[in-house]
């Protein structure tokens, strides 16, 4: 990104400045202390290595040091505020455009993002049509510097048996991110508390039912069901069906995006679209379908992501 890059810093050094800008952005947006351990620990660094170059941020002015505690100036703020802007949207756009597999967004958001200036982050937000929110439901900070809030529960906290809807997912620590997208927990599915103890939710997302400890359920926020969601059925997925069965295509997961969303789209399975279980591989996978009287086939990972309402089915 620009500034950091006047400074005069080596490669390495410059990578981990604008890191070490970004983690305090969001170390200060979500409340919480801003000592050499917690910056270390969210940019998954030794503490020995942010120390100079914290040093070296205060001097040029960017971060202030208050006891233990550090700060982002108002200079630094822009920045930490450009640099997660830079970082949301090329997830966004690995996720949209690319075939790239969610647990690898993070990553390769942050090699993309200290490579592209502000104009060029600015024309990729533009080709993917402003997006307000990143896969994750983090809100994309604006070219002029808003950044609005999550108002959000933690999903421990919510009631039981009641419907909610996941607006956000902490995609740090990694592995525990990993275990969500690996169980279909991503933002903009329902889901809803069968039971829970000290250890453990079990949860129905979707028509799944998940069982998540506390720990990866900590990292989930929910909000209640939108108005145009409280009055429709519990969904099933499609690879729920057995051979013979039917149902009628009520969406794609949100999960289901990119490249993958496309061919789906192409091969007709929208919105009111009839779709049966013919038969299956003599492996068991692929399985192939009928929608709009064309068979195609799906491998199971593909099928979990559609959702259907078999009650609506008139096979």
């Amino acid at each position: 990104m620009d500034e950091p890059r006047k400074l005069g810093l080596t490669k390495e050094k410059r990578i981990l400045a604008e890191d070490i800008l970004k983690a305090l952005f969001q170390i200060e947006y979500d409340g919480k202390s801003s000592d050499l351990a917690s910056i270390a620990g969210r940019i998954g660094v030794a503490q020995n290595e942010v120390v100079n170059i914290i040093s070296y941020l205060i001097e040029q002015g960017f971060v202030r040091r208050e006891h233990d505690s550090h700060q982002l100036t108002e200079k630094g703020k822009e920045l930490g505020l450009m640099f997660t802007r830079a970082h949301r949207i090329c997830e966004t756009y690995l996720a949209q455009q690319t075939g790239v597999a969610a647990d690898e967004w993070h990553l390769r958001a942050h090699e993309m993002e200290h490579w592209l200036s502000s104009d060029e982050i600015n024309k990729l937000a533009d080709k993917l049509g402003n997006p307000r929110f990143d896969p994750h439901g983090d809100p994309i900070p604006t070219r002029d510097g808003k950044l609005p809030s999550i108002a959000g529960t933690p999903l421990t906290e919510w009631e039981k048996e009641k419907n909610a809807i996941i607006i956000h997912i902490e995609d740090e620590p990694e592995v525990v991110y990993a275990r969500l997208i690996a169980a279909g927990i991503t933002p903009g599915i329902r889901i809803k508390i069968l039971e829970s103890s000290n250890s453990f939710l079990d949860v129905v997302a979707e028509g799944r039912p998940i069982r998540l400890g506390v720990e990866d359920a900590l990292q989930i926020l929910v909000a209640p069901l939108p108005p145009e969601m409280q009055n429709e059925p519990d969904f099933k997925r499609l690879s729920d069906l057995k051979q013979g069965e039917s149902g009628i295509v009520r969406g794609l997961m949100p999960s289901c995006i990119g490249l993958e969303r496309l061919r789906l789209l192409d091969l007709g399975v929208v919105n009111g679209s009839k779709i049966s279980y013919e038969f299956a591989s003599p492996f068991g996978s692929p399985i192939t379908y009928k929608v709009r009287g064309t068979l195609i086939a799906l491998r199971r990972e593909q099928a979990d992501k559609i959702l259907i309402d078999v009650k609506s089915s008139t096979k």
